[in-house]
């Protein structure tokens, strides 16, 4: 992470949202055969895990690298899948970097709602003024 942020950072955020895909998937299916919240639990907390591991502060932060990666994972942090017992946020992972996630969003406008409307299915040029 520390060396290659972004190239680390696009193969955990691909990997973690296939995972989450092939779960969603695999719950749609299944009955409930099993205790959920247990694993759900447990899940959430070694997301959490990984996703400190991505925005972790490190010495030389390129502030401008990591404001890019953290509107890569702003639809992922934000799934169902992430609870409370991961114990962090999106907003707690770029605040721990030292950045506004105010001002990342407001500067990075454009690549937020493309990530936005792509998680919702919609298609990018229709827009609400």
């Amino acid at each position: 992470m520390s060396q290659q942020p972004l190239a680390m950072g696009q193969i955990i955020r691909d990997a973690l949202s296939a995972w989450l895909r092939h779960e969603d998937e695999k719950r749609a299916k299944a009955t409930k055969l099993y205790d959920e919240d247990e694993i759900v639990t447990s899940k959430s907390q070694k997301i959490g895990r990984l996703l400190s591991a991505v925005f972790k502060p490190q010495e030389g932060l390129n502030k401008a690298v990591f404001s890019e990666l953290a509107v890569d994972y702003l639809v992922l942090a934000h799934h169902p899948e992430i609870g409370e017992d991961a114990q962090v946020s999106w907003i707690s992972l770029i605040q721990n970097l030292g950045l506004d996630p105010a001002t990342i969003a407001f500067e990075q406008e454009e690549k937020v709602l493309k990530a936005l409307w792509t998680a919702a299915s919609a298609p990018p040029e229709v827009r609400l003024n």
